[in-house]
């Protein structure tokens, strides 16, 4: 399987309806490298490496939510 990249960028409900309102760093643009498809916890995504800092974690295919192991 190639590398393959995708972008990312997680908001709040909050950032949309008043952007002043978001966390810091909500809104910025997230780049991953996809490892492969798969589950955690019946969540589908896809496993994932943040290109800025090396973080794993799955990337949810519905939702904009990345899970990792504390």
């Amino acid at each position: 399987m190639g590398s393959t990249s995708t972008s990312f960028a997680p908001h709040a409900k909050t950032s949309i309806e008043n952007p002043l309102l978001a966390p810091s760093g909500h809104g910025r643009r997230k780049t991953f490298l996809v490892i492969d498809e798969g589950y955690l916890d019946n969540q589908e995504g896809y496993w994932v490496e943040d290109e800025e800092d090396g973080t794993e974690g799955l990337l949810e295919a519905d939702e904009d939510s990345f899970w990792v192991y504390a």
